[in-house]
């Protein structure tokens, strides 16, 4: 009888583990933030949480649409027609920075479950095979909507990491 308890504890354990393993930090839709500044709140994040590396914010332009292939027409835009977006990403891990103002919370969602999702998941199989230790920071990485922005935190300490956004998005 433990023989079994034991066995569908394990097999309980597995079947949590695989249904995170798409960023298992991923909340659901928080309420909607103050209207945040997606430059600022990406460097606060940047300077706050704890890395192996410290990422290196990129043309938004070119991180949001082409490295991180998100649609354009989901990213909101400012006065001057530049994306509302910040990306910041690392050369050697998958440490990840990215704050995006989408034009509304399901497009915001779009790019929260199609996009970053995708990435993440492209990022546990590259770093399974030569940086296994890399990916347990994926596993509980932050991938969250905050009523129209998007969230994408990897970094050495995720548990940190959300109680800073928590603390900056409130």
């Amino acid at each position: 009888m433990k023989i079994a308890k034991r066995l569908a504890i394990l097999l309980f354990a597995l079947i949590l583990a695989f249904a995170a393993i798409a960023c298992g930090g991923t909340e659901e839709n928080s309420p909607a933030p103050k209207a945040i500044n997606h430059a600022e709140t990406a460097q606060a994040l940047i300077d706050g949480c704890t890395f192996e590396e410290k990422p290196e914010i990129i043309d938004s332009e070119f991180g949001l649409t082409q490295l991180f292939e998100i649609d354009g027409n989901l990213i909101a835009k400012d006065e001057n027609g530049n994306y509302m977006g910040t990306a910041a990403i690392c050369s050697s891990t998958p440490e990840t920075v990215i704050v995006i103002k989408a034009v509304d919370n399901a497009s915001a969602e779009k790019i929260r479950d199609e996009y970053l999702a995708k990435r993440v998941e492209a990022y546990i199989h590259d770093y399974a095979n030569y940086g296994p230790e890399q990916v347990a920071k994926l596993n509980d990485c932050i991938n969250r909507v905050d009523g129209e922005y998007v969230f994408l935190i990897i970094s050495a300490d995720n548990a940190a990491a959300l109680n800073l956004l928590n603390e900056l998005t409130k």
